[in-house]
């Protein structure tokens, strides 16, 4: 079932958050697409250190979150499609109650979970 999912992680100097997102990403599927919009610390070298097959460096005029969020959507091969933000991580569980979720019901196109915010502290 998580062979159906595909993790658009996306990213602006997250060099610092990427290592904690892509591990909790790696605990339920290696199935990664990493967009990188234009960083300029080691973001990318973070991603290949993870082994992420699929990355993907934007470079435009202006950044927003959801063009990124688009370009690596395009790549994606599988049924569903999970957006993390670099800054994020994903609960192991979460991923299952999700697709059972939307499997149970086909008048459900997108289902969100709880967002807890990360403090230097």
């Amino acid at each position: 079932m998580l062979n159906d999912v595909t993790f658009v992680v996306i990213g602006r100097n997250e060099a610092s958050n990427l290592p904690r997102c892509f591990n909790s990403i790696l605990k339920v599927s290696e199935n990664i697409i990493f967009v990188d919009s234009d960083s300029d610390d080691n973001s990318i070298s973070i991603a290949q250190k993870y082994n992420i097959k699929t990355i993907l460096k934007r470079k435009a005029n202006y950044s927003t979150a959801t063009l990124s969020r688009s370009i690596g959507a395009k790549e994606v091969q599988t049924k569903y499609i999970q957006f993390v933000d670099g800054d994020m991580t994903i609960e192991q569980s979460w991923v299952e109650k999700a697709i059972n979720r939307l499997e149970s019901n086909n008048k459900i196109a997108v289902v969100h979970g709880y967002k807890k915010v990360f403090t230097k502290n």
